[in-house]
């Protein structure tokens, strides 16, 4: 069982969902658990933009919804985005980065999949908070995975409560209002994906800069495009088998008893 015998039951649960909201027609959500998507970078500067991880395979045709308004325990305030992205008919793998561009031009862009914008594009350059959940629609979160906030969660005017986030673990605050953040953290050391939840939401892995003008193109890192460094794992060396262990036990057996018969005195009457 991936992650033990809890997460499983939610993927089998989200596995039944997606028949159920294709068969009615609705938007498939992507069958994720709270962890399986992270941020790697925040851009609230210029035309504004993000980019997020996969931990976890996204389904072809999934949908993942981004937004800015505040969580308020058990529903979303108004006034600000709801940014739709849908993954396409592929399967995407885990590892793979997808970013999103544009997000305050009016011409929203990602890398991978098709984007789109409801409401006012843009971030700010404070304060600032983006969710990313899925749902059968924008206003109706059901499973929450991840949020990146450039102030904290409380100045942001926003709750983790009702979420099942935590700072930390699959959410990250940095408290500092700067403009633009990126992980530069590892992405190919681990022997799980989602072992890299405490890395990425870790403020010590991720660089920032602030400052008058545009940040995300000065020539100073972190700028935009963020890296397109796909995260990998590493396989776990295999333990020895009990068969294996039993058979050497054996062997190591036979040749005491062999030894000792060679060693052992011989008496005479």
């Amino acid at each position: 069982l991936e992650q033990g015998g809890h997460v499983s039951i939610q993927r089998m649960v989200w596995g039944v969902a997606c028949v159920v909201a294709c068969w009615g027609g609705s938007p498939v959500s992507a069958s994720l658990v709270t962890g399986d998507l992270a941020f790697v970078g925040f851009n609230t500067d210029g035309k504004d933009g993000f980019a997020f991880v996969a931990l976890h395979n996204v389904d072809a045709n999934s949908t993942i919804f981004f937004r800015d308004d505040e969580w308020q325990g058990t529903a979303f305030n108004t006034g600000e985005s709801i940014i739709t992205w849908q993954s396409g008919a592929t399967t995407l793998a885990a590892g793979s980065i997808v970013q999103v561009s544009n997000v305050a031009s009016g011409g929203i862009t990602s890398s991978v999949g098709t984007t789109s914008l409801t409401g006012v594009g843009g971030f700010g350059n404070s304060d600032e908070g983006l969710f990313a959940y899925t749902g059968p629609d924008g206003a109706t979160p059901t499973t929450f995975l991840s949020a990146i906030f450039n102030g904290t969660v409380t100045s942001s005017g926003a709750t983790l409560t009702g979420t099942g986030l935590t700072l930390g673990t699959n959410a990250i605050e940095f408290g500092n209002n700067h403009d633009i953040f990126a992980y530069t953290g590892p992405r190919d050391t681990l022997s799980g994906f989602t072992n890299y939840n405490p890395l990425i939401n870790n403020t010590a892995n991720w660089i920032s800069e602030d400052g008058p003008g545009d940040q995300s193109i000065n020539g100073l890192a972190p700028d935009v495009p963020f890296s397109a460094q796909s995260f990998s794992i590493v396989s776990a060396t295999p333990e020895p088998s009990a068969w294996w262990l039993s058979l050497g036990s054996g062997v190591a057996l036979l040749c005491w008893y062999r030894r000792s018969l060679r060693v052992a005195p011989v008496l005479h009457d």
